[in-house]
Formats: structure tokens, C-alpha cells, sequence
């Protein structure tokens, strides 16, 4: 397997992350970012004005916290999310060398420092 190194990097807009991985490709690294993105923006919904599904329901259907979603209304809702969400998202993948991973991931000094 032909493994390289990258530094990944992530968010939704409430703060940006970032992580060193071992991958594939640049796709798949892009990939991993992509959802750690994705799971970054679902630990936010509800705060800092990043919507889920029932924020949406509510603030663009007229819905109520108590209410149930209607079924024929629910596919609509959660592609309005869904949209909402990939607007949001920001993720890249950058290649770098075995050694700026080893000192991203703590494994090895930098002797530049």
C-alpha cells in the first residue's frame, strides 16, 4: 500500500481544526476531512446558529417544538438541511512529508523551533 502523509483541516465556522493522517490518496484524505467536518457541524446544531433538522422545521415551516414532523413535509425539511449544511462545511487535505507528520502528531521534535 503506497500510504502518505497528510494534514487535514476542518470546521463549520465555529473554529477551525485540524488533524495529521495517514492516507491512500488525497481523495480519501479529503474524504476523512469531509466528515469530520460533518461531525464537527452536528456537535454545534443548536448552537452559535448552526440549524438542524427541527431548528429548520420551526424557523422555515412554522412548526413547533411539539409537533412532529409530517412525513410528506420531512424530505423537503431535511434536504433544506442538507443544503444548509454543505454551505457551511470547509475541509481541505494538504500533502506533506513523513516528517512534518511525525512532528504534527508529537512523535518527533522540530528542529526549527
Amino acid at each position: 500500500m503506497n500510504e502518505r502523509y497528510y494534514k487535514i483541516g476542518y470546521g463549520c465556522g465555529c473554529g477551525d481544526n485540524e488533524d495529521y493522517i495517514i492516507a491512500a490518496s488525497e481523495k480519501e484524505a479529503n474524504d476523512i476531512a469531509y466528515e469530520a467536518a460533518i461531525e464537527d457541524y452536528e456537535m454545534y446544531e443548536g448552537l452559535h446558529g448552526i440549524r438542524g433538522v427541527e431548528d429548520i422545521a420551526i424557523d422555515d415551516y412554522d412548526l413547533s417544538e411539539e409537533d412532529d414532523i409530517p412525513d410528506e413535509l420531512y424530505d423537503q425539511i431535511y434536504q433544506d438541511y442538507l443544503d444548509e449544511r454543505e454551505g457551511q462545511l470547509e475541509y481541505w487535505a494538504e500533502e506533506i512529508t513523513e516528517k512534518e507528520y511525525l512532528i504534527g502528531i508529537g512523535e518527533l521534535e522540530d528542529d526549527d523551533e
